[in-house]
């Protein structure tokens, strides 16, 4: 029985390289990841009939619970919704602090960015998915990353600041070394 589980295991985390890209830019996060989706009361973006401007990180870290933080703009107003576990709470985001993540460069590239699947050979095991969805109106993108390096200069780097930073408008309760 425990040989079942090891050979299911390694042929579920098994990709090839090709797989692996096709993966990343699949648009279909909701039926992806969708036992996430559903354990957190998260909808799906990719077909929401909301035309307003939204985003979402979900953070599926391979030793910690998942967390989703989804920020949007209502009105005049704009929210955080953060779920961790089995907490979900709601907070106020300040509109400077909505305006300064629209003026990161990365931000701007998210529309466009696609991520850089992992080299010949790898498998993503001890890490995470880092993934990021933005409707806009009828536009809707998602970039879907394995535990993006910091880098000044790289795009890879550019994302994981961005993501970190739409993690810090919400309330996630993080250890330091609990970023991977």
């Amino acid at each position: 029985m425990l040989n079942q589980r090891v050979v299911l295991l390694v042929t579920v985390l098994f990709i090839s390289d090709a797989a692996y890209a096709a993966a990343q830019t699949r648009p279909d996060v909701a039926h992806q990841y969708a036992r996430y989706l559903s354990a957190l009361h998260e909808s799906d973006l990719r077909s929401s009939t909301d035309t307003g401007e939204v985003y979402r990180v979900l953070w599926l870290r391979s030793f910690h619970e998942a967390v989703s933080v989804r920020i949007s703009r209502s009105g005049e107003g704009y929210f955080a919704i953060t779920v961790q576990g089995s907490r979900r709470d709601s907070t106020k985001v300040p509109s400077r602090s909505w305006d300064l993540l629209h003026m990161r460069n990365a931000m701007r590239d998210f529309w466009t960015t696609e991520p850089t699947p992992l080299p010949n050979g790898a498998i993503g095991v001890d890490g995470a998915r880092w993934i990021l969805e933005g409707r806009h109106g009828r536009q809707y993108h998602v970039v879907d990353w394995w535990s993006p390096q910091e880098s000044a200069e790289s795009v890879e780097g550019a994302y994981r600041r961005l993501f970190l930073e739409i993690l810090s408008l919400g309330t996630v309760c993080v250890a330091p070394d609990a970023v991977y």
